[in-house]
């Protein structure tokens, strides 16, 4: 327009402008201002198209809130992870995460640290989620808001319980195991199996090894993790019959039986209150 502006003030040749040309000023001025529009603005930078596009493709959950933790903008792994919609922008960000989380300052040398918080969705499934904040700043310096990218690791804190687990139930093995070899007493022996079988086990009822007198016909505690009272129990209700426990006097090997309640080779319901 500033061209045609000029042009126009020229052809009509105002008092003011006399006998020269101002069209090649005007259109100098006008080249300038598209440049400085194009360049200064970014008007002409594929950055932001990049960014957007490579925002909407990742598999990570990513939510921008602004300074008041208004969400702005969520890209479709995250509307997936939650199970929401577009319609969710607007909304406070304590709407989606109900954990506390941390913000980072404007500080330059904060490290923006990783957070691990549950998340349930709209589904009410609980999944294990990393996050990551970081803050926006304008070019002032100025905080804007943060983006927050949100990452599944579910699958990953399951396979970490898993090795957990067989971790210590592999070190209960070899402690039993060490045990038995080395030439201890029997008493120290056997409180030491009763002790790793704890840890082995998923047994809240607590665990007890029984030695079977072959003259009484009877059982007898040889060393357990119960009180008193529950043993005495526990060997009243062990008596030979046809439940597990005469199998195992016969057949001379042992056997689990994760419910006695269900035990399978007879009426017998021996250790029932214990849950062992």
């Amino acid at each position: 327009m500033i061209p045609i502006g000029v042009s126009l003030f020229s052809l009509f040749r105002f008092p003011i402008t006399g006998p020269f040309d101002w069209t090649i000023i005007g259109m100098t001025v006008g080249v300038l201002l598209i440049g400085w529009a194009l360049f200064g603005f970014d008007f002409a930078d594929v950055n932001p198209i990049a960014r957007a596009s490579l925002i909407e493709s990742l598999k990570d959950g990513v939510i921008v809130v602004d300074s008041h933790c208004i969400i702005t903008d969520i890209n479709p792994a995250a509307i997936e992870l939650f199970l929401i919609s577009k319609q969710h922008l607007g909304q406070h960000l304590d709407t989606l995460i109900s954990d506390s989380i941390y913000l980072p300052s404007l500080d330059l040398n904060d490290t923006y640290p990783h957070q691990e918080i549950m998340l349930t969705n709209k589904a009410g499934t609980t999944r294990d989620i990393d996050l990551r904040a970081s803050p926006l700043l304008d070019r002032s310096r100025v905080l804007r808001g943060w983006l927050l990218l949100l990452r599944d690791i579910s699958d990953k804190k399951k396979l970490e319980k898993a090795l957990q687990l067989q971790s210590s139930r592999n070190e209960a093995l070899a402690e039993i195991e060490l045990a038995i070899n080395q030439p201890h007493e029997l008493a120290g022996v056997l409180q030491k199996i009763v002790n790793s079988t704890v840890k082995l086990l998923p047994a809240p009822g607590g665990v007890t090894i029984l030695m079977w007198n072959k003259e009484t016909r009877t059982f007898e505690r040889a060393e357990s993790s119960l009180s008193p009272e529950n043993i005495s129990r526990l060997l009243r209700r062990a008596k030979q019959g046809r439940g597990s426990a005469s199998w195992i006097i016969e057949n001379q090997q042992p056997k689990l039986v994760p419910d006695t309640r269900e035990d399978p080779f007879g009426e017998q319901d021996i250790l029932t209150s214990q849950g062992i």
